[in-house]
């Protein structure tokens, strides 16, 4: 329902602060209207010579709203009318030259066409009289990364080296007044690559018009967890550091246990004795990964009287395993624990998640792009100790 007054504080907020309706503004004006009257408002909008510009005038939108409600009688009121009065004679008077950010996505939003007429493609984020909201399946967001203690690091140049003592010496009682012996140490280090995730979408400007959300925020958000899963992917997969990331389950990169048939199911026991593995070479483990199908039983382990060891379900968080945060990911190779001291783990960023977007890749078509690039390298263990990989039989 169309609130005048509510939609002249949010003009006179942005009039206030020197700018123009930001996507999020423009969409709760839009949605606030009957059908038909948003139709005219964004025909009004996209009218020639307005449709292509990144800069539109406020107090235009301001008239051609108040014009849309009074001309159809939603909310009219003395108010509306008296309110429209006042916009066009300040716009008679106006001094050239008071434009504001666009008030809808211009053209440089997007690239994997998303077209208006079909839903699966985009259709479903055109206005309606019952569907607002972008509807859309959420990808968890990186696992890997959200481990307490890793050790992120940025880096410059092409290549991320991690320095490593490989031997030291150990050292000795010495009687006073003796001459202390002098020890060795050998240093290493390990070179990794950066590796680029990118995905890339393009969208029509009608797509982007017409959606009642900010459709152009919704897929960049979209597009980072996205990439958040593929880089889990890799990060627990075994990947040699140069065409992807070197996984944890790489060769050498941790301990790895099998487990003979029968043990079918990661236990707490099991765990407990990856956690003492990790301390007994002087790490401290800090994370539990699981896939789906581990976490399950885990969870749902309970003592011979039946309280759930993990801790009641409706008091005690169950993202908890040992005291440690248990982080579950479907990126994890099925039947796969692993516990780990994440302070021992590195991984660099020669790019941060970058998203630009484009006015000229498809101009020709009247559609948007956006690109989102993001560069990591690693993945390296400090010691194999301090990464136990816990692997349940299959039978």
């Amino acid at each position: 329902m169309f609130n005048i007054d509510a939609f002249e504080a949010l003009i006179e907020k942005a009039r206030s602060e020197q700018r123009g309706l930001a996507p999020t503004e423009l969409a709760a004006v839009l949605t606030s209207l009957r059908s038909e009257t948003r139709n005219e408002v964004l025909a009004a909008i996209n009218a020639p010579g307005l449709e292509d510009q990144h800069i539109e005038r406020r107090d235009a939108l301001e008239a051609i709203v108040l014009s849309a409600v009074e001309k159809s009688n939603e909310g009219a009121s003395s108010a509306v009318t008296e309110r429209r009065s006042r916009v066009l004679h300040a716009a008679a008077n106006a001094v050239p030259g008071d434009e504001n950010r666009s008030l809808i996505p211009g053209t440089s939003e997007l690239r994997a066409l998303i077209a208006e007429g079909t839903n699966p493609a985009g259709g479903y984020t055109v206005p309606t009289e019952t569907a607002h909201e972008l509807i859309g399946k959420l990808a968890a967001a990186s696992v890997f990364l959200r481990a307490p203690g890793l050790q992120v690091r940025r880096f410059t140049g092409g290549s991320f080296l991690i320095p490593q003592v490989q031997s030291s010496s150990a050292p000795g009682v010495v009687a006073e007044g003796a001459s202390i012996t002098e020890g060795t140490l050998s240093f290493g280090a390990q070179t990794f690559k950066p590796i680029k995730y990118a995905s890339l979408y393009r969208a029509s400007s009608e797509i982007l018009e017409d959606a009642s959300v900010d459709l152009r925020n919704e897929i960049a958000h979209i597009m980072t967890r996205d990439v958040g899963s593929a880089v889990d992917v890799d990060a627990f997969g075994a990947g040699n550091g140069t065409t992807a990331l070197k996984g944890l389950t790489a060769a050498s990169q941790g301990t790895t246990t099998n487990f003979s048939t029968g043990h079918t199911a990661i236990t707490w026991t099991d765990i407990l004795n990856s956690v003492t593995d990790i301390e007994a070479t002087g790490a401290s483990a800090t994370v539990v990964w699981a896939s789906p199908d581990q976490a399950k039983p885990l969870r749902a382990t309970q003592t011979t009287t039946g309280e759930f060891i993990i801790g009641s379900p409706t008091t005690t968080p169950t993202d908890r395993a040992a005291g440690l945060p248990l982080l579950v990911s479907a990126n994890l190779p099925a039947r796969t624990v692993i516990v780990a001291d994440a302070s021992r783990i590195y991984v660099g960023v020669r790019r941060d998640v970058n998203i630009a977007y484009s006015a000229d890749a498809f101009f020709g078509a009247d559609s948007l792009g956006l690109r989102l690039t993001y560069r990591l390298a690693g993945i390296n263990v400090a010691e194999a100790t301090s990464v136990q990989i816990l692997k349940a039989s299959a039978s």
